[in-house]
């Protein structure tokens, strides 16, 4: 079935369409657009109500049920996206570590990270970057204790007079032309950044664009005159330029959020989380040179109240914010047990999918 455009799926026309199937599976597997909307919306149990419930009886989840379904499983994360019912009834009843015994550890214990096995990680890559991109628990506990600069003492550092040429190429033939001296981290913020030309244009055409890196990092002169080559060449092979600001601009040289405007926006914020919300770049900075603990003296200790997280959409919220499942669980973990107690993971997790599919 074919996208169809903003605004198609009204109330009465995800109606019409729920009406071919016979259960909620083969609604989504068969016109996903329309039950995302149907969800997303609270109109299930109403647009649903004529299909069959495939949800077991109060009871029937016993111990030893629980056990036969784990053992199709080598992981818990598998167990849980795909019998979640079951580990639901064996994390209520407190038979969750018994039936999964035999499963691989995906989620370590705190005292797991140790200085050593970070070290270790951190030996396997070249440069910080790598390291928190591939091993992110690892990353943040090696700079909450001020790890870094030991265990990193290895790491090429990154030589900021290069700058490579990269390109995002839409299917409509239209064009986005930099340079950058990191393109991992540029294209973490062309994705994220709402101001951004590249992100603008993705929610503008619903497009997804693709990443090419055309040339090694170079000298910035010479960066520069690629650049611009590159931009005429696109343009004479019939592609759009989308670039606003004149090519040849080499940025980043200079450090913008410095430890004085970082100490500057947090005294802003009452909680680190609010100061990662609004200021994610300068607390993006202040992690990685370890200033967190300095910037942020003067906050809150924000300690949820007693039951917060019962709420479905406090748990709900904390997931987004979260952004991925793994940081959900890992620095989620009160909200990411709550809703595994009270049944709500599924749910949760369709919803990250579907918003983060939108919100791009």
């Amino acid at each position: 079935m074919k996208n169809k455009p903003k605004g198609y799926w009204t109330k009465e026309r995800c109606r019409e369409e729920s009406l071919k199937y016979k259960t909620q599976k083969e609604f989504k597997e068969n016109c996903s657009g329309a039950y995302n909307i149907t969800y997303y919306n609270g109109w299930m149990f109403e647009l649903c109500s004529h299909m069959i419930c495939k949800k077991k009886p109060n009871g029937y989840w016993t111990k030893e049920k629980c056990h036969n379904e784990a053992l199709k499983y080598e992981t818990r994360t598998d167990f849980q996206k795909y019998s979640g019912s079951a580990i639901c009834s064996a994390f209520k009843n407190g038979w969750l570590d018994d039936i999964c015994s035999h499963m691989k550890i995906l989620m370590y214990p705190k005292e797991y990270w140790t200085k050593e096995k970070c070290h270790e990680l951190a030996l396997k890559c070249e440069n910080r970057m790598e390291f928190r991109n591939k091993y992110d628990t690892a990353h943040r506990y090696s700079c909450e204790n001020n790890w870094m600069d030991e265990i990193c003492s290895h790491m090429k550092s990154t030589n900021l007079k290069n700058r490579c040429i990269y390109v995002y190429e839409f299917p409509d033939k239209s064009a986005y032309i930099g340079l950058t001296h990191k393109l991992k981290e540029r294209h973490n913020r062309h994705l994220t950044d709402k101001k951004c030309t590249v992100y603008i244009y993705i929610n503008k055409s619903e497009l997804i664009p693709n990443l090419i890196q055309l040339t090694d990092y170079i000298n910035i002169e010479e960066a520069r005159f690629k650049e611009g080559e590159y931009v005429e060449k696109y343009k004479q092979d019939g592609w759009k330029i989308l670039n606003k600001v004149k090519t040849g601009s080499i940025g980043g040289i200079t450090m913008y959020w410095t430890k004085e405007k970082c100490q500057e926006v947090a005294l802003k914020c009452r909680t680190k989380s609010e100061l990662d919300e609004k200021y994610h770049s300068a607390y993006d900075s202040a992690r990685k040179n370890n200033w967190i603990d300095d910037i942020c003296s003067h906050m809150e200790n924000k300690r949820k109240e007693s039951g917060y997280w019962n709420n479905y959409e406090n748990c709900l919220n904390e997931a987004i914010y979260r952004r991925t499942r793994t940081k959900f669980r890992n620095e989620g973990s009160g909200a990411f047990n709550s809703s595994v107690k009270n049944g709500w993971i599924k749910k949760i997790y369709s919803y990250m999918n579907w918003y983060f599919k939108h919100n791009r």
